[in-house]
């Protein structure tokens, strides 16, 4: 036994889905991406206190200033991105 297929009424065009099935594909999207920049910003951040930590330990204060101005710029750019 199955179970009952709703029928879903089209706003406009055909083929087209109701324009809040439509909103609700694109929020999801949405947040994939967000989800997955937020993976990519994990790992330059550990990867970035790897560094300063290497440097630190190798006597390079140049090298660990480098990655903070690095540090620096990062947050910049989200503070940036999250105001717009």
């Amino acid at each position: 036994m199955t179970a009952p297929v709703l029928s879903i009424a089209r706003t406009a065009g055909k083929g087209r889905q109701p324009v809040a099935i439509e909103r609700i594909r694109d929020l999801e999207d949405e947040l994939a991406a967000v989800a997955a920049e937020r993976t990519d910003l994990a790992d330059e951040i550990a990867a970035l206190s790897r560094r300063i930590d290497l440097a630190i330990r190798a006597d390079r204060p140049d090298v660990a200033m480098h990655v903070a101005g690095r540090l620096d710029a990062l947050a910049a750019s989200l503070t940036r991105r999250s105001a717009a």
